[in-house]
């Protein structure tokens, strides 16, 4: 998950272009960079650990930026060699580790950001930005939360499905990992407030709010940072439609066209904030399935739907609520589609309850009786997509 491009952070305009093409170019650190002339003693080995420090500098950023986070955490690793503390290149090692994604990563990213996070972070011409150093820090929180909320799901479906070798056992277990991820939570959610003081409409203060509160079965709470989230998104991908086709029309009107690059940074603004709108109604949609609002439910179901027909897991759900509701006939148009997409092999237990589904639900539609109680639905996670604000 990338939260801010970092290219666009303010270089040091010295030897920039240098170390940019010495890292593209693939040559000699050094080589083409050094000046011909004569200097003062020591005064070459100066200018060679500052073009060391602009190539790495410049070499983490773009790894970061190209989505390379083990490369930029190591160019930022050697940045740090030359210019220890310096809290710029902590902070991109901190992020190249979030993004990174792994446990470890995440809590090598933590022990930095604790130390970042209260320190000055006046920008002179945007001012006081220590809200995107809380951001960083929230976001491993959350990551970190999510782990933990993973495992919980799958020990909740053992207990569930009576596949616990050892229900008591699994029932500590749960109760133990229930509570690092509420904890974990917490600070996020701490944090986040912070963010959202400063920043109100930023979409991963918003959705990560939404989140934690339904993890955490605070529904409420929840649905409400859930709607101005989706609210914001549709905007957001509203805006980003618009900027394209803005330049497109000026493209035509020079007689050229929108160049690839540009086109791809739309494009994936635009489809990063659809993902993450699709996983966020699927979310809201079994929020609602728990609390037996089906007409609430089928509206989310329907609306990832309409986003893209493409996903097998809106359609089974969709069909439970519609079957809570008494409308089997839509029920049985949803688990059909649902069978046809997908695969016998690789879904072959969930094909297996759908099948059941199917069977009760024709039952039920022939002898004019509501039908079974819909399974609850589960609480999907996902990775935060939201595109990266400019």
């Amino acid at each position: 998950m990338r939260l801010f491009p970092l290219l666009a952070l303010s270089l040091r305009p010295a030897g920039r272009a240098c170390a940019l093409a010495t890292l593209l170019a693939g040559a000699t650190l050094l080589g083409g960079c050094q000046s011909d002339g004569l200097g003062l003693p020591g005064e070459e080995e100066a200018k060679d650990k500052e073009t060391r420090l602009e190539y790495y500098e410049t070499a983490a950023l773009t790894y970061y930026d190209g989505g390379s986070y083990d490369r930029a955490e190591q160019m930022a690793e050697r940045w740090l060699k030359e210019s220890p503390g310096d809290k710029k290149a902590l902070r991109v090692l901190a992020r190249s580790k979030l993004n990174q994604g792994t446990p470890t990563k995440l809590r090598e990213a933590e022990r930095i950001l604790v130390k970042l996070v209260d320190l000055d972070w006046t920008h002179p011409t945007r001012g006081n930005i220590r809200w995107e150093v809380q951001s960083d820090l929230a976001q491993v929180y959350t990551d970190l939360a999510d782990l933990y909320h993973r495992e919980i799901v799958e020990l909740e479906g053992e207990l569930r499905g009576g596949m616990a070798a050892d229900p008591n056992g699994t029932e500590a277990r749960l109760a133990k990992q229930r509570g690092q991820r509420d904890s974990l939570l917490g600070n996020a959610m701490n944090l986040w407030q912070q963010v959202l003081a400063a920043n109100p409409n930023n979409p991963y203060a918003l959705s990560a709010m939404a989140k934690g509160h339904l993890q955490m079965g605070n529904d409420d709470a929840g649905l409400y940072y859930a709607e101005q989230y989706l609210r914001l998104s549709e905007s957001s991908q509203a805006g980003w439609r618009r900027q394209m086709e803005n330049y497109e029309k000026i493209a035509q009107k020079q007689d050229t066209t929108l160049d690839t690059q540009q086109r791809e940074f739309f494009v994936s603004r635009i489809q990063g904030a659809r993902e993450k709108t699709k996983a966020m109604h699927l979310l809201v949609g079994s929020v609602h399935m728990r609390r037996q609002d089906y007409a609430r439910a089928v509206e989310h179901y329907t609306a990832v739907i309409r986003m893209d027909p493409g996903i097998p897991a809106a359609y089974i759900e969709r069909a439970q609520a519609y079957a809570a509701m008494g409308q089997f006939s839509l029920a049985l148009d949803d688990i059909e589609q649902y069978l046809e997409m997908t695969d016998p092999q690789v879904h072959r237990v969930e094909r297996v309850k759908a099948m059941e589904l199917l069977e009760a639900y024709r039952a039920a539609l022939a002898g004019g009786r509501r039908g079974p109680a819909p399974a609850p639905a589960p609480s999907p996670t996902w990775n935060d997509g939201w595109p990266a604000p400019r």
